[in-house]
């Protein structure tokens, strides 16, 4: 893998010794040298690797060593190749592990590139950029698996702590920090094994900060006039408030207001229920505490009109009966809690009937000092719609209060609003209990950990929407009613929605052991769905040549400040000379591109490029997902992501789509979906009417020459590149299995696919390779997958096991 260990210079160190090697070769040698982009792993003795690179030859030869000398070369078996892609079996006599393989053209021959030794995607500490003592390291990547002697050594001068670490999966370490540590700048490194130098990986350098000293000076609410509001007797009232009951907004707010001038404290709210009839505002440094979630509530009523009781002539069991409004034109609240950053709620309940937001913090790029936010032990019972039942107790036309409070919800996703709706870095929800009558959260520019929530909402689309998020832990969550999509879907926008920032990416994203379930919400339900909007990208098209880290385009990029709104956007090579490459863009201007590492191998007029948003180093680990529309679906594209140990149960299907808007596409590179397992296939969601059978594979939607037909049939300049080459490419699908009603699938324009140790049962068909992609039709256009391999895939009561229009151009190996 040495492409994505060395194109990012913000990645953790970690890189192997070999991977600039051909940086100081001559351009003229690399022509003749193989060259070694990416090599696909985990991989194990008698699987198939899948390499991208450069000048393999017509017969290229592999040979493979375990030997940490690399004296011990021994042959491996070639199954498929081109000039630029070939996959080989790593020999079934190898032991588990590291190991070292190169490739030679005639006398020429790569420098070798390891196997399955570990690599770092990230680390991430318990205040997300930074550690603190008592506190935890997390350590991202791939080969990750733990032997008794691993260990994480902590390195400061001349002083070395070592730790023995916790394995939580092969992608994923996690690491206890003792509390005696001191804070200081650590370098780390981490050993997985003895029997390899290679499984010594230097993981960078983290810092170790004295845990926030918080001012827990205590500011009691009930000091301040707030009353509790519990009835005191048993009641039956219908009232938006109990009798006697008082609004302690006032009181609450002079409380955290105090609290705030003090340079913090803690708000605290014995047991009891405090009505509150408008959001609260929360300084830094302040805490909102409460007795416990099933002892403190916080109730915001959704008007505090008079009413009167109904003559008790016309009761027929004696209770206090109050008259409904007929029609109160009460705004919803924008929000319930809202401040700019660094303040928590933890340990207290929340309920409001008419609300917008109902945690609220300010996106990053609005306020600096976002972020920092901590919700802990928090119950949420958000309806704004109360009366989406047959109600007429609180409002006599309660079906028009509902469709217009429907209708007043915004359309966009730039301006939806969560129970939980925060931004900006070190975001903390652990341990709650959502339900919000729309989206529950969303997280613009976020990172942070989320964790060990039931989390439920019946939004119009997402119940679980982020966008530009980064370094973002979501484990052990029970989602239900909707789907998530951590993700760049659309821009960021203020918290009034009247200004919209950009969002260009969403990379390094681990979620895992999270069940998803009972998702039947229009087509975007279900697990995860990445999902992005127009504009895609800034450039597609050819380049000219390219020089170190500047590539040349053979056409000027159009638009101004590009590089302010686009920069970190992906650059990527999807065909010709240097194909398999991803850099990430510094600057942009006319036809010349700065990109953050020099290419591997230069590109010339026949590299095809896409500047795009970005979706990169994602982690979907053993995820269930149980009636839903999908369970995995990347769609937009995607760059090294690993879609792993996931199941779903008539949860729809794991997969890659690559698709186009307009002239500009995000591609998908380097997906591996590893020993994901759909156990009923047939699935019924996701907008479509008719159940249909789950798919475990990759495909595109419209190629970029559909854009052309559409010019041309419009009377349009013809302006989208005449391109019909992959859209996606070097993707594995390895030990997947499908229980019933299922098929793995390519269709579209990709390219080097990989079927792999699959399971196929009960399904009208096995493997099925075909032009169509989705949403166009295939005899308007030319062009399907290529240089797919299948390989050593069993099938029990399959009535075709494979099939397909393009299976003539995939090379199958039973």
């Amino acid at each position: 893998m040495a492409d994505c260990r060395t194109s990012r210079p913000l990645s953790p160190p970690g890189l192997r010794a070999t991977a600039w090697v051909w940086l100081a070769t001559p351009a003229f040698a690399l022509a003749a040298k193989p060259v070694i982009i990416w090599a696909s792993d985990p991989v194990r003795p008698g699987e198939t690797v899948v390499v991208r690179g450069d000048a393999f030859g017509k017969t290229p030869q592999v040979t493979v060593s375990q030997a940490p000398d690399s004296a011990a070369w021994q042959p491996a078996e070639v199954l498929q190749r081109t000039d630029r892609t070939l996959k080989f079996i790593l020999p079934a006599t190898l032991k588990p592990g590291i190991v070292s393989f190169r490739i030679a053209s005639g006398p020429e021959i790569s420098e070798p590139v390891l196997l399955n030794e570990p690599e770092i995607w990230w680390t991430q500490g318990d205040q997300t950029d930074s550690a603190t003592p008592g506190g935890w390291i997390r350590v991202f990547g791939l080969n990750l698996e733990l032997k008794p002697t691993a260990k994480l050594t902590l390195s400061q001068g001349g002083r070395t702590i070592e730790i023995a670490p916790q394995a939580v999966d092969a992608y994923n370490v996690k690491v206890a920090l003792p509390e005696s540590l001191e804070a200081g700048d650590y370098q780390m490194s981490l050993v997985t094994s003895e029997n390899h130098p290679a499984a010594r990986t230097e993981i960078g350098a983290m810092q170790v900060k004295p845990r926030p000293a918080g001012n827990e000076r205590v500011f009691d609410v009930t000091k301040f006039g707030a009353t509790n509001a519990m009835p005191g007797s048993i009641q039956y009232y219908t009232g938006m408030m109990a009798l006697g009951q008082k609004d302690s907004v006032e009181a609450i707010q002079k409380t955290i207001d105090a609290a705030g001038a003090a340079g913090g404290g803690v708000v605290w709210f014995p047991r009891g229920i405090y009505v509150l009839s408008r959001g609260l505002t929360v300084p830094p440094k302040v805490t909102l505490r409460g007795a416990g979630r099933g002892a403190t509530a916080l109730s915001w009523v959704d008007d505090m009109l008079p009413r009167e009781k109904e003559e008790i002539t016309r009761l027929t069991w004696g209770s206090l009966l109050y008259k409904p409004i007929k029609n109160p034109e009460n705004p919803a609240h924008p929000f319930l809690i809202k401040g700019q950053g660094h303040f928590t709620v933890e340990d207290l309940a929340m309920y409001a009937v008419n609300h917008r937001a109902g945690i609220q913090s300010d996106p990053p790029v609005a306020d600096n000092d976002s972020g920092h936010v901590k919700i802990r032990r928090v119950v949420m019972r958000l309806n704004r719609f109360i009366n989406n039942q047959e109600n007429s107790r609180h409002y006599t036309n309660f079906e028009d209060v509902f469709i217009r409070r429907w209708k007043e919800e915004p359309q966009r996703g730039q301006t939806w609003q969560g129970a939980i709706h925060l931004g900006g870095p070190c975001i903390e929800v652990t341990d709650c209990d959502i339900f919000s009558s729309m989206s529950a959260m969303v997280l613009n520019g976020a990172s942070g950990h989320i964790a060990r929530n039931r989390i439920a909402g019946v939004p119009k689309h997402w119940t679980i929407l982020a966008r530009r998020t980064q370094r973002l832990i979501f484990e052990d969550n029970e989602c239900l009613n909707g789907g998530i999509s951590l993700l760049n879907v659309h821009a960021m926008a203020s918290n009034d929605g009247k200004t919209l920032y950009t969002s260009n990416f969403s990379r390094e994203i681990y979620m895992a052991n999270n069940s998803i379930k009972d998702s039947y919400l229009k087509d975007r339900d279900g697990g995860f769905v990445s999902d992005f909007h127009a504009p895609l990208g800034v450039h597609t098209g050819w380049a000219a040549s390219s020089n170190g880290t500047t590539a040349t385009l053979a056409k000027a990029t159009e638009g101004s400040n590009l590089t302010q709104t686009w920069q970190g956007a992906m650059v990527s090579v999807l065909d010709g000379k240097g194909a398999g490459q991803v850099r990430f863009m510094k600057s942009i201007a006319g036809t010349q591109v700065e990109v953050d590492a020099p290419w591997l191998v230069p590109l010339d007029q026949t590299s095809f490029v896409s500047i795009s948003k970005t979706l990169y180093r994602g982690l979907l680990i053993n995820n269930t997902v149980a009636d839903a529309g999908n369970a995995v679906t990347l769609w937009g594209g995607g760059v090294d992501m690993i879609v792993a140990g996931n199941r779903s149960d008539r949860g729809g299907s794991f997969n890659q789509i690559v698709l186009c808007h307009g002239d500009q596409f995000i591609p998908g590179i380097r997906a591996q979906f590893l020993d994901n397992t759909i156990t009923e296939g047939i699935n019924w969601g996701a907008g479509y009417i008719f159940p249909r059978a789950s798919l475990i594979g990759t495909y595109s939607y419209t190629p970029l020459s559909f854009e052309r037909v559409i010019q041309k049939n419009k009377g349009k300049p013809v302006t989208a590149p005449d391109y019909n080459g992959p859209l996606g490419i070097d993707q594995v699908f390895r030990r997947n299995r499908i229980e019933s009603s299922g098929c793995f699938y390519a269709g579209g324009m990709m390219a080097n696919i990989l079927f792999e140790g699959g399971h196929v049962s009960h399904s009208d068909v096995g493997v099925e390779i075909r032009e169509t992609g989705g949403r166009w039709d295939d005899a308007m256009l030319e062009g399907g997958p290529v240089d797919v391999l299948v390989r050593d895939n069993r099938m029990l009561d399959v009535t075709q096991p494979y099939a397909g229009d393009y299976l003539k151009n995939a090379k199958v190996v039973e």
